[in-house]
């Protein structure tokens, strides 16, 4: 074992010795850059505070999360509990097996994804915070706040639960920041281009692109960043077309759109996980399940929210418009 690696190794000892028993707020830590925390907190943007910077974001994330996936593939680096089981089980309080499952650390180590999904999420949003206007520029402080400490915490969590080396944490920063530059760069000249296109042409590249980065990438996370985003891209041109539902309006019908937006979510997850248990192509059923839950997301709650009254529709006698 090289001395780079046995560094890292007593670091990771040394950072639960110097804050020894406090497993329980780092697994809280931990689960703010994992796939639930962004299953609610993706959705809160775009329904209830700013539809398109919740599209953005959402692109974004997964966009994010397919390079990660891809980085993993090409590295194929283990995870601390692989190189050496003999010093990092201690730090378990739990059999390796649940650790591995509670903290979502399966497959490769390098890069982090839960370091790389919170320094793009969190990075975007404190860019966009700078724009916020009227009542909801009051969350400045607090977007900034919340930012700078969960871009330090969620990492350094990764550490001290053992399931990733620093050089894990230090390349998802470093590429974080480079898909967060990219996206700031293209993003807006895509956008443009895309709206610029009529409906068909807009479903045909949400749907071909993330068809053909599943089938490049047949992986397990590699297919369910694929498949939401193809269902939040269709979602999001046929939304734009037919609904045009606004994210303004008061405070109980924002948290109720929430509320009956994500109960329904939270059904279509589970039991369509439940109802697919078994059946094989097991990719397959998982790439539909996970375009199903991204079309409802970005298309099925907005429709369902003007339906409800829950908010405003603008899209009568409209075409697609930038709004």
């Amino acid at each position: 074992m090289d001395t780079l690696l046995n560094w890292e190794l007593d670091l990771i000892i040394q950072i639960r010795n110097t804050i020894p028993n406090l497993v329980g707020v780092f697994e809280l830590l931990t689960s703010l850059g994992g796939e639930m925390f962004f299953l609610v907190l993706l959705p809160l943007i775009y329904w209830c505070v700013d539809r398109r910077t919740g599209a953005r974001l959402t692109v974004l994330f997964l966009i994010s999360a397919g390079a990660n996936n891809v980085a993993k593939l090409l590295f194929h680096s283990p995870r601390p509990f692989v190189i050496a089981p003999q010093r990092i089980a201690p730090l378990f309080d739990v059999p390796l097996t649940e650790a591995i499952e509670a903290y979502e650390a399966h497959g490769n180590g390098f890069p982090s994804g839960h370091t790389q999904s919170t320094i793009v999420t969190w990075g975007y949003l404190a860019a966009q915070a700078r724009q916020l206007k009227g009542q909801l520029a009051r969350l400045r402080l607090l977007i900034y706040t919340v930012a700078a400490l969960l871009v330090v915490l969620v990492p350094l969590s990764r550490l001290y639960l053992g399931v990733h080396f620093p050089r894990d944490v230090l390349g998802s920063y470093v590429l974080g920041i480079i898909i967060l530059a990219l996206f700031a760069w293209l993003a807006p000249g895509a956008e443009t281009s895309l709206a610029r296109l009529g409906l068909t042409w807009q479903l045909v590249v949400a749907i071909t692109i993330p068809l053909t980065a599943a089938l490049v990438m047949p992986g397990k996370n590699a297919v369910t960043a694929a498949a939401t985003l193809l269902g939040m891209g269709v979602g999001f041109a046929a939304e734009r077309r037919w609904i045009r539902a606004e994210t303004d309006g008061a405070i109980w019908q924002r948290a109720l759109r929430f509320v009956v937006g994500m109960a329904i979510l939270g059904g279509l997850y589970a039991g369509l996980k439940g109802a697919f248990k078994g059946l094989e192509p097991v990719l397959v059923f998982r790439f539909i399940r996970y375009a199903l839950v991204g079309l409802w997301g970005s298309l099925g709650a907005p429709w369902a929210f003007t339906k409800l009254r829950l908010s405003k529709s603008t899209a009568e006698g409209q075409h697609i418009v930038r709004k």
